[in-house]
């Protein structure tokens, strides 16, 4: 039910950014503030079919139907998607019409709704992306003094992978470290990556890290090594994630975070 709830407040956000795009598209195309009445029931008229035409593929791209406060990469890309699809339908649409009622175009400018598409793209991802930046702060700050802080040793893929399931679990993650020097002090999703490797106690003890997360399953016996050692002169007993090849079996979940283990610090140097 408050799913719906939320994606019914969507709904009338995007009824509500369409609606001013169009408004600012004509300010845009026309270059004033004073409309005449044929003008004004163009904007009403434009704005109502625009409306219609992109709620209704918003709706069947499902985009009233996911889950935004863990938007990503895949929201992205639909929410670009199907802003392009209405858009281009509502060109079309238009064209056709200014076409076939060539007086259409005094009042509904054929520029309007590339304008228009543009704003509202921008628009609708600054409202679901908003969202989720919104929900991630607040727990963030819930969830900062109940639960202990982690730091994530890997900024790839499997490092940001365990980042999105400890956040869905309200889990503090403080920052990773990374050795790729490009990494270092950018943030991923929010995290930022404090430092590389070799400093993990420097961070450790300025950060008031209690839990430590190796997130690099290809790295080799001496890395881990090195790791380990850190972790435990600051008084903390490492986790690591499976191997790269124990990955390969299944999706990471917390359930299968473990301490190190002798295999793992006999690991050879991938061969390139």
């Amino acid at each position: 039910m408050k799913h719906m709830l939320r994606n019914r407040h969507f709904l009338l956000l995007d009824i509500c950014v369409i609606f001013s795009a169009t408004a600012v598209s004509y300010i845009i195309r026309l270059e004033t503030l004073n409309f005449d009445a044929q003008i004004r029931r163009g904007i009403i008229l434009y704005a109502c079919f625009a409306a219609f035409v992109h709620v209704v593929i918003f709706y069947i791209s499902g985009m009233y139907s996911r889950y935004w406060a863990s938007a990503g990469q895949a929201e992205l890309l639909a929410i670009s998607s199907a802003c392009f699809l209405s858009a281009l339908l509502i060109t079309l649409g238009v064209f056709f019409l200014t076409l076939a009622h060539p007086a259409a175009a005094n009042y509904i400018p054929r520029s309007v709704p590339l304008i228009e598409g543009a704003i509202t793209t921008l628009a609708v991802i600054a409202v679901r992306f908003s969202s989720r930046l919104y929900r991630s702060r607040k727990r963030r700050t819930s969830t900062s003094c109940t639960h202990e802080k982690t730091l994530i040793v890997g900024a790839g893929q499997t490092g940001i992978q365990v980042l999105e399931v400890l956040q869905q679990k309200g889990e503090n993650v403080v920052g990773f470290l990374d050795d790729d020097p490009r990494k270092i002090g950018t943030l991923v999703r929010g995290i930022r990556v404090l430092g590389c490797i070799s400093e993990l106690s420097n961070h450790v003890n300025a950060q008031q890290v209690k839990r430590v997360i190796i997130a690099i399953p290809s790295a080799p016996g001496k890395v881990i090594r090195r790791i380990a050692e850190q972790s435990r002169q600051s008084g903390i007993e490492p986790q690591i994630l499976p191997s790269i090849y124990e990955l390969a079996l299944g999706k990471f979940s917390v359930s299968r975070l473990r301490p190190i283990q002798i295999d793992d610090l006999l690991r050879r140097t991938p061969v390139r």
